[in-house]
């Protein structure tokens, strides 16, 4: 066996001559080269990214930026609506309600003078489901039926209202039913306590009944 470090080659023995054998290639250093151009390339495109990347965060700062001299532009704020709490909430969602415009034909409970007569007038009566009824009470000597024109129109009574006029006087019960061409006016015999419960109101005898027409011509 050769020894470490000792050349190989064929020795002829008839000259002498050693020819020593040929050295085998190295392949390390080829596959060393290789690796380091790989390195290389790996290290130069890793720097031209980031160069590329600073390059387009600076380009999105400069889109986004304002122009000097000039307010970044925002979107106007728009005013939200206050919720004014859990009552306003339930009421209508906040929004103040609109107050009804008065009816220049209503008239408000209180007390007139219709003729010389004093009445105390209410714009309701009690237990009414229609909403058409109206009351006075008075206590005089002139029969409302008298006065069932200008009763109407003090009161500004209209198509299908039904005015009461209780007289404590005379204990009658006057019933003004408005028709549109004229007034029907019927005295009744005032019952006790009628004028505080519509349910209650007409119940007594009915001792006339006459038609007071608002035109010329009757229907």
């Amino acid at each position: 066996m050769p020894k470490k470090n000792q050349p190989t080659g064929t020795y002829d023995p008839e000259t002498g001559a050693f020819t020593p054998a040929p050295a085998k290639k190295k392949k390390w250093p080829w596959i060393l080269a290789a690796f380091l151009a790989f390195c290389v390339i790996f290290n130069l495109a890793n720097g031209a990214n980031d160069k590329k990347e600073p390059a387009a965060a600076d380009a999105e700062e400069t889109e986004a930026a304002p122009a000097e001299g000039k307010p970044a532009e925002t979107e106007p704020e728009t005013e939200k609506p206050s919720s004014g709490g859990w009552l306003s909430s339930l009421l209508g969602g906040g929004k103040e309600k609109e107050e009804e415009p008065e009816d220049p034909d209503h008239v408000k409970s209180g007390q007139y003078t219709v003729e010389g007569v004093k009445l105390f007038y209410f714009d309701y009566v009690t237990n009414d489901v229609t909403g058409n009824w109206r009351i006075a009470t008075c206590a005089d000597n002139t029969p409302p039926a008298d006065i069932a024109r200008e009763l109407s129109e003090t009161f500004k009574q209209k198509k299908g209202e039904v005015l009461w006029i209780v007289n404590f006087t005379l204990n009658t019960t006057t019933r003004i039913n408005h028709l549109g061409a004229y007034l029907e006016a019927t005295t009744l015999e005032h019952v006790e306590g009628e004028e505080h419960d519509a349910k209650a109101l007409g119940g007594g005898d009915v001792y006339t009944t006459e038609q007071i027409f608002l035109t010329e011509a009757a229907p």
